[in-house]
């Protein structure tokens, strides 16, 4: 039949060499591959998935030829934020792990496991070791590789889990683990470096039974120190110094550290390897303190430290401080000693700290300033592991010298965390204050603090 104008115009385009060129030859594997069954694919079949446990209606999702686009798939339509390794796709309430044991139309849901499960598992205590006597494990899905976290509470933990597990998920799980702020905690790594969250452990190069060292950021509440010369206007030089495991986070009045504090919030002064500040004031029989360079006047001194996460002793597995007193090795950072604690209930944590200072030597009004500063973190759980530190053991932490020599010097640290239940077995001794130390005569330096190791 004759063409139309614009065919002919399409045809013109052609020349009769183009239109019966001959086709090029297939190759043999091309030929082979023609001929071969085609392979099933998923990439129409629809599924219906929503949240496990959501009474929202279904969405219809095109099963892609992947399990990890699957899962990215679902997390995109059911706006789900969490990485796909804590998903897991449900059928008839069975995990499926493939795309192929998915037919047209399932029901599908999707659950937010948590990455890392948590068994325990005691064993006995070591002989060789007797620092580490528990051991629990934290099992991650797919795990390839072990490690070791080394805790400063003498509890090691071994973590199975893939080598491009982010650090962040184990913090996660140690941190539920073990009821603390996740955002107070930093992993060391074998060769000292501080892993970052977002790290992953083949960043660091961690190799199968490597130990990495958990360091929990310390803080002490509320140190603050009082004078009772036994004479008015008496000047008084009082001089701190901390171990290099500590930092001084705040400090008042600002005494020696005045020049530091216009550059950093936290004021550090180095010398000798140690955190140093002092104060040169003139106190009254009273207590009441005037600084000698501002003339301002003070009822206390007051000091707080934090843990420095970037001391090379924290960096070592076996860093620790040498307790004189008893001849032997007690660890840098303070942790808790259930045969030297006391477990107290919360409605009795009041009364008993006020009784427990008492013994101390601490006055009514020194006892009811301590006691009402921790009451709210006392009470915040039904019962609370208190331990007042070895006077060596804080010593060790904190040397304190004061010019002129006090008297008597009475210096009460206690560090606490709060449980759900009763710890039985705990073996805490009050000490026996002596009826001179009771009536406090002469010069008196007092010094009281605790630290909340729950935060």
């Amino acid at each position: 039949p004759p063409h139309t104008s614009s065919e002919q115009t399409v045809c013109d385009k052609y020349t009769e060499t183009d239109l019966w060129m001959p086709r090029p030859k297939r190759t043999a594997a091309a030929q082979v591959a023609d001929r071969a069954p085609p392979k099933p694919s998923k990439s129409n079949i629809r599924i219906m998935v929503r949240r496990k446990d959501s009474k929202a209606r279904y969405t219809l999702v095109t099963v892609p030829e992947s399990f990890p686009d699957l899962l990215s798939t679902c997390a995109t339509k059911l706006r789900i934020q969490e990485s796909i390794t804590q998903l897991n796709l449900l059928v008839g309430g069975a995990i499926v792990t493939s795309v192929e044991d998915l037919r047209e139309n399932d029901e599908c849901e999707v659950e937010i496991a948590p990455c890392v499960e948590i068994k325990e598992e005691p064993v006995e205590e070591s002989s060789s070791s007797s620092l580490y006597h528990n051991h629990l494990q934290l099992e991650y899905r797919g795990s390839t590789l072990s490690v070791i976290l080394r805790p400063q509470d003498g509890c090691d933990l071994e973590v199975r889990c893939r080598p491009t597990v982010l650090v962040s998920e184990i913090m996660q799980a140690y941190a539920h683990l073990k009821g603390v702020d996740e955002k107070a905690l930093r992993f060391v790594s074998p060769h000292g470096a501080q892993m970052g969250s977002k790290d992953t452990l083949d960043d660091h190069g961690i190799e199968h039974n490597d130990i990495i060292v958990v360091v929990m950021q310390q803080r002490g509440g509320k140190p603050v120190i009082l004078l009772y010369p036994e004479h008015d206007n008496t000047p008084i030089n009082v001089d701190l110094r901390l171990c290099p495991v500590w930092d001084l986070s705040a400090v008042y009045p600002r005494g020696s550290l005045e020049s530091n504090l216009n550059q950093s919030r936290s004021p550090r002064l180095e010398h000798l390897g140690e955190r140093h500040v002092s104060w040169s004031v003139t106190a009254d029989r009273c207590g009441s303190l005037t600084e000698q360079s501002s003339q301002r006047k003070y009822e206390y001194l007051f000091w707080e430290a934090k843990t420095n996460c970037e001391s090379p002793l924290l960096s070592s597995s076996q860093s620790s401080l040498v307790d004189h007193a008893h001849g032997r090795r007690q660890q840098s950072l303070f942790s808790l000693d259930t045969s030297r604690a006391f477990c107290v209930s919360r409605s009795e944590i009041g009364v008993w700290l006020d009784g427990a200072l008492e013994r101390y030597g601490l006055s009514a009004r020194e006892r009811n300033d301590c006691v009402t500063y921790w009451l709210h973190d006392l009470e915040e759980r039904a019962w609370v592991l208190v331990q007042f530190l070895e006077e060596a053991v804080y010593e060790a932490a904190a040397r304190l010298a004061i010019t002129p020599t006090p008297d008597w010097l009475i210096r009460v640290f206690f560090i606490f965390r709060g449980v759900d239940e009763e710890v039985l077995g705990c073996g805490g001794i009050l000490p026996d204050v002596s009826v001179a130390a009771k009536t406090r005569s002469g010069f008196v330096a007092v010094e009281w603090g605790a630290m909340n190791l729950s935060r």
